[in-house]
């Protein structure tokens, strides 16, 4: 069988290889949007990099959303990843995004508040209580969620380049 170098797990592997982290950010986010076993883990990872490097809104986007689909919405990890996406996603988007960006982050926010009960007009109240108001907070728990989420999980790059310098920056403010 030919191996086809356009494909997205191929990309996957040659960006990770390179240290090409945007490029690398777009591959996991395609792949976790194509679904299958693998999308939860390929969307942790495609998130957890975004938290650590620049990388484009669409990629981001993508794989919180897989993710946010794969968990449970009560759970910490949906709480979170709908935190981050409404503090970062709408500061980033253009105006064409604007709209698209709005409902996803209306919609992540809604199935959590939903899920712990929480009437919408008590919502931000509610994430200010949290501490889920600022983003750096979130980021921080955000990273740790996703690093136990992921245990036991292969990756597709090398975590530790990461983990020994402090992040770059990623989809922060």
């Amino acid at each position: 069988m030919r191996r086809d170098p356009a494909s997205p797990r191929n990309r996957t592997e040659e960006a990770a290889a390179a240290g090409d982290w945007p490029r690398l950010a777009d591959a996991l986010g395609e792949l976790c949007a194509r679904g299958g076993p693998e999308s939860a883990s390929l969307a942790a990872q495609g998130l957890w990099l975004a938290l650590q490097v620049p990388v484009s809104l669409g990629s981001e986007l993508n794989c919180a959303g897989r993710l946010h689909q794969e968990v449970e919405s009560g759970s910490e990890l949906a709480l979170l990843i709908a935190a981050h996406v409404s503090l970062t996603a709408l500061a980033r988007c253009s105006a064409g995004q604007r709209q698209e960006v709005l409902f996803l982050t209306l919609g992540l926010c809604a199935e959590c508040a939903a899920a712990r009960s929480i009437p919408p007009e008590a919502w931000r109240e509610w994430l200010h209580r949290q501490n889920l108001d600022r983003p750096t907070e979130v980021r921080r728990r955000l990273l740790e969620e996703l690093e136990r989420h992921s245990a036991g999980e292969p990756w597709c790059f090398e975590r530790s380049r990461f983990l020994t310098q402090p992040p770059a920056g990623g989809s922060e403010e």
